[in-house]
């Protein structure tokens, strides 16, 4: 800017002086005059520009000095003392003398290893960098283990470290890309010229297709757009994504392909939550011919043994392409009728997940865990920028296979519990980034792929349906909103309907590739076995989970309305009795004249969770401490249903409790109850007759009164 001004000035003074020699009757002294000044000018003008010049030059070595040096070349100046600015990235942490540890868990926040390729792992093209006390919390390896692959630069003292060359006297640490500062010519993953956060696109003109034809709505699950996926299909269209949903057209037997190319074809990601139904060949081809062709698949699986319909595949059996212990025999177990049912033809074993998309889901089940390690955003193409844990409750890791195409984005962490009903030993590798990632990405031909073990962080607590199998109600939770679950699904999503044109993770210009995850040789397909027999439970009598016709009324798939919902409603005394026997009615209202609802119990249970009431059996002896044994309700010809229970609590309670009707798992009513050293009191005599009971079956309360004697009543 200088230089130009200075020319510019320098120009118009030569101008004038010249012009000035020029002027009409200018007499000849004064025209030398003038031409001495214009002289005098052009040096002095001369003079100063040489000054700006000089003071450029010198600003520009300033400003050379100030670009960090390669690590290379830090190196090459040996351990010298000097104090220098090095830009590398972070790469591992050393642990001892020319030894390191390039994966987490970091044993501590001390050091970390930089080098000028994310990938290096020779000791002799590393800097040990020394962190000082007060950049640990933000810098140190065991705290921020998702820095690996993020460039920094650090200043500091040359001098060697654990034996490697070092930085030591540590002043300044800072994320390169924070300063503004991207390495020379470096593409950032997927984001060409961008930074340590690549901007995810939005989705504005793309369209989402959820699967809900592989019985995603089986058992306790509610996969689906508007039942307890609705959370997530309402993030996406805050986002900009159109939603919709791949359905059956009822009614239907899984005898054709629900999957098709040409049903693929005009979306831009195809989400398939928990398969429960295998694929049959023909889907699998049109899943891979969608993604090769520039489509994106996300698979949402869960921990092993999560067979909701009863059928023996689960849903990460389904995504990998056989059942565990029975790839030679899909149906292996199987009725004739079940291995004959449309659902189960042209279905063949095969390891179609690794061969296709580079990952296979292992058959491990994880208990409740935050997964905190994440990778980079500069790493995962921007998908993780803002996240910092990702919740599971009982999931399944994946295995790395093929690293050029598939990589790891979120992990669980070392020592993780195993659920607490694993078949198996549920962890295989102790945790950690050993276990596999929790959560990956692929990238297969034009297209993409993404993949989590667990369907927990997507759920929410608004389920449509009721069980498919016994009508019962079903019970979600809000997942979505758990820690950082939301955020990170849906900018996985706007990562997959990103079209980009590599076609190998091996492409992409500064991203590091996984290695293969170390697998037990009981994970190799052909020699997988099964732990125990399956199913895990029996289904329910007349239940066919390839048969919709069979489908309790209310669930998806069946062809009858859903039954009349209850209102339940507890009957009895202000306080309950601490030392006495006691009755507590429960009553029913809203049911449809005849419709009987089964799988009830109640029970009485402190705050922390300890039962405290057992109940009287109809031949006069006790149930265990606990909820009741289960019974059922029919209504009467005005939709009323009573149940009268009589109980006893354990000695020397006194104080809140909770009174609780579940119906088989799900929690249907609770109230806060107190207990007192009171006497007990009779129900009222106006019980709810069922349908055809006699009328003198009302007076059995008459016999309570006189056992209990009368006073007055609470109803709830």
């Amino acid at each position: 800017m200088r230089k130009k001004w200075a020319r510019k000035w320098l120009n118009r003074i030569v101008t004038g002086a010249i012009a000035a020699t020029m002027l009409v009757g200018l007499a000849p002294f004064a025209g030398a005059s003038a031409q001495e000044n214009a002289q005098e000018i052009l040096l002095q003008a001369s003079q100063e520009t040489s000054a700006w010049n000089a003071a450029d030059t010198a600003s520009a070595d300033i400003q050379a000095a100030a670009v960090p040096l390669a690590v290379a070349d830090a190196i090459a100046k040996g351990n010298n003392g000097e104090s220098v600015q090095v830009s590398g990235y972070i790469v591992g942490h050393a642990t001892g003398s020319l030894t390191a540890k390039f994966q987490s868990p970091f044993a501590n926040d001390y050091n970390f290893l930089i080098a000028d390729s994310p990938a290096e792992r020779s000791s002799a093209k590393l800097i040990d960098v020394q962190i000082p006390a007060g950049l640990r919390d933000q810098f140190g390896l065991q705290s921020n283990p998702g820095l690996i692959g993020q460039r920094v630069n650090v200043t500091g003292i040359l001098a060697a470290y654990n034996n490697f060359a070092g930085l030591k006297s540590v002043s300044t640490i800072q994320l390169a890309d924070a300063e503004g500062q991207p390495n020379p010519g470096e593409t950032q993953p997927g984001q060409p010229g961008g930074g340590a956060n690549p901007a995810l696109p939005d989705g504005t003109g793309k369209r989402v297709l959820f699967d809900n034809a592989h019985a995603q709505t089986a058992g306790a699950a509610d996969w689906i757009i508007d039942g307890a996926f609705s959370d997530f299909a309402d993030g996406l269209r805050a986002a900009g994504f159109a939603v919709e949903s791949l359905e059956r057209t009822a009614p239907h037997r899984f005898d054709t392909p629900a999957i098709t190319y040409n049903r693929l074809k005009d979306y831009d990601v195809f989400v398939i939550p928990e398969a429960n139904i295998p694929f049959k060949t023909a889907e699998q081809d049109a899943i891979v011919q969608f993604v090769q062709g520039g489509g994106a698949v996300f698979f949402i699986a869960d921990h092993y043994n999560a067979d909701r319909n009863k059928n023996r595949w689960d849903s990460s059996e389904v995504f990998n392409g056989y059942r565990r212990g029975a790839y030679g025999l899909p149906t292996k177990g199987m009725s004739a009728e079940e291995a004959s049912s449309p659902a189960m033809q042209n279905v063949t074993s095969s390891d179609w997940l690794a061969n296709h998309f580079g990952v296979r889901f292992r058959y491990n089940a994880l208990g409740d865990v935050n997964a905190t390690d994440i990778v980079a955003p500069s790493q995962s193409f921007g998908i993780t920028s803002g996240v910092s844990a990702v919740a599971m409750h009982a999931g399944s890791t994946l295995a790395i296979i093929d690293p050029a195409k598939a990589k790891g984005i979120v992990y669980v962490p070392s020592g993780v519990p195993k659920w607490g009903s694993a078949v198996d030993s549920g962890v295989y590798n102790g945790g950690g980034r050993a276990e596999g990632p929790y959560a990956a990405i692929a990238k297969i031909g034009l297209g993409k792929a993404a993949f989590i073990g667990d369907s927990s962080p997507v759920e929410d607590a608004t389920p449509k349906y009721v069980r498919e199998e016994n009508g019962a109600k079903k019970t979600t939770y809000d997942g979505f909103k758990e820690v950082d679950d939301g955020l990170f699904l849906v900018q996985t999503v706007k990562w997959l309907a990103h079209k980009e044109n590599y076609t190998s993770l091996s492409e992409v210009s500064g991203l590091v590739l996984d290695t293969p995850t170390v697998l037990r040789a009981d994970e190799m397909p052909a020699a997988s076995t099964e732990p125990l027999p399956e199913p895990w439970s029996a289904p329910a009598a007349g239940y066919k989970w390839y048969d919709p016709s069979t489908f309790k009324p209310g669930s998806y798939g069946s062809s009858q309305p859903p039954a009349a919902e209850p209102v339940y409603a507890f009957v009895h005394q202000s306080q309950l009795p601490s030392a006495q026997e006691f009755a507590i009615r429960l009553t029913a209202d809203g049911l449809n004249p005849g419709q009987t609802v089964t799988g009830l119990a109640v029970g009485i249970y402190l705050s922390g969770g300890e039962q405290i009431a057992r109940f009287k059996n109809s031949d006069g002896s006790w149930s265990a401490y606990g909820y009741s044994p289960g019974f059922s309700l029919t209504a009467n010809a005005q939709g009323k249903a009573s149940k009268d229970l009589i109980v006893q609590l354990k000695p020397n309670q006194a104080g809140a409790a909770n009174l609780r009707l579940k119906q088989g798992s799900a929690n249907v009513l609770t109230k806060t109850v107190t207990i007192a050293n009171v006497s007990a009191q009779p129900l009222p005599q106006a019980r709810i007759l069922p349908l055809n009971e006699p009328v003198v079956a009302a007076h059995r309360s008459v016999l309570l009164d006189r056992l209990l004697g009368h006073t007055a009543l609470h109803a709830a």
